[in-house]
């Protein structure tokens, strides 16, 4: 089975994966103490699903890596120290935010603002 392409965190797990020479997505998953089952709908990205926090927790401890860097890829948002899963257009939205230069920035701010004013 191959990997969704448009999904940030299958292809990042996919990218470590064989940069550590892991024979599969399975392996890689029991490794990290999750069921071979999990790894499916990650790999193909499926639309609706969205790992949970422990799962990304197990697989960041497992490779070494920032949790908070896993949750992001996989779509969640830290607000207040909570997470929070963005729907897909708000993660477009975001993506295409983080893109601007810091005055365009600004004025989709004040733009935002504006919309929000009683």
């Amino acid at each position: 089975m191959t990997v969704n392409t448009t999904n940030k965190l299958a292809l990042h797990l996919e990218a470590w994966r064989e940069r550590n020479r892991k024979r599969s997505w399975t392996a890689m998953f029991k490794e990290a103490g999750l069921s071979a089952g999990t790894a499916i709908p990650i790999r193909e990205g499926r639309e609706n699903y969205l790992p949970s926090l422990d799962t990304l927790d197990k697989l960041a401890d497992y490779m070494g890596e920032d949790r908070q860097y896993l949750r992001e890829l996989a779509g969640y948002a830290s607000y207040n120290g909570t997470e929070e899963q963005l729907a897909s257009d708000e993660r477009a939205l975001v993506d295409g935010y983080r893109k601007l230069e810091q005055r365009h920035r600004s004025m989709v701010w004040d733009m935002v603002q504006n919309l929000l004013a009683p």
